[in-house]
């Protein structure tokens, strides 16, 4: 907001607007665990990225069933594809269709699970066409694909926003929570997008338009040097993050309590995952709020 508008007391009006938003705290509210998981440090945008899946239709509902989520290690840039199923050939295809060819670059390492559709004779033989690395994480150990499952959990919130109750419109929202991702300033990034890494630019909305704003005229000589000394700032930036990061996690404990609650608070709880709702259970509100009131003793 700060980089196109600015009012009195602009910081805690946005900070008490957020802080109130229902959504967001579903989404993102404090837990009572944090745990650290294993980082890795990667010089340069789209030479590797993470791959994976995550279901969304049972397979009698017909139509794109799966959604192949991809992210750049060093950018964050991530892909959403929808697709039919999680097997190979479908994989294979819209890995190199909707993600590799779109940008022009091939990776050189392509981080994924064990799961069969990544690991078999297919997918081998892409790998072998193009030249890249294949690399297969720990088996039931998440955190070695933690950039990818932790884009996952996103996903999750972002569509749940869009959907809000309609969560069977999941594949209509995926190129708008694809953007969202791309545009949101992350800490990874030192604050800034996605899309800032990797075009140098940053992201304009309707909503900024409309601020009236000076336009200054530049040669092409002046943006090109603008633009490079952005770079080479921008990634140097990131490398240092990045290697302060990973040192700062060696060590660290499993994790710790980082939550409490006091007698009236009011809280929002896990919903029971055996009641079958109608939809896509991924997209579907994933909490619902309890109000602890206080005892008959607390409240004399």
């Amino acid at each position: 907001m700060s980089k196109d508008y600015w009012w009195p007391g602009m910081g805690s009006d946005i900070r008490r607007w957020t802080q109130s938003c229902e959504q967001c705290t579903r989404e993102h509210g404090t837990s009572g665990i944090t745990a650290w998981t294993r980082t890795e440090f990667y010089t340069r945008p789209f030479r590797c990225i993470q791959i994976d899946t995550i279901s969304c239709r049972e397979e009698h509902e017909g139509g794109n069933r799966v959604v192949l989520t991809v992210i750049c290690c060093f950018s964050r840039w991530a892909w959403l594809v929808p697709i039919q199923s999680k097997e190979a050939p479908a994989v294979a295809k819209a890995l190199l269709e909707k993600v590799i060819l779109t940008i022009g670059i091939f990776p050189t390492l392509i981080r994924c699970d064990n799961g069969r559709e990544f690991v078999n004779a297919i997918a081998a033989e892409v790998n072998r066409l193009l030249a890249i690395d294949q690399i297969t994480g720990s088996a039931y150990h998440p955190q070695s694909r933690g950039m990818v499952e932790s884009m996952h959990r996103k996903v999750n919130g972002i569509v749940r926003g869009l959907v809000q109750k309609r969560p069977e419109d999941w594949e209509e929202r995926m190129p708008y929570a694809q953007c969202i991702l791309r545009a949101v300033p992350l800490k990874a990034l030192r604050m800034r997008s996605p899309f800032e890494v990797v075009l140098g630019l940053r992201p304009k909305f309707p909503s900024s338009l409309i601020a009236e704003a000076d336009i200054r005229e530049i040669t092409t000589e002046e943006y090109v040097q603008q633009i490079l000394g952005y770079f080479q700032e921008t990634h140097k930036d990131i490398e240092l993050l990045a290697k302060e990061h990973q040192e700062g996690l060696e060590g660290r404990g499993e994790g710790k309590a980082t939550a409490s609650l006091e007698v009236g608070d009011f809280v929002l709880i896990t919903r029971e995952t055996s009641v079958r709702r109608e939809g896509a259970t991924r997209f579907q509100e994933k909490t619902c709020l309890l109000y602890t009131s206080p005892s008959p003793r607390d409240q004399r």
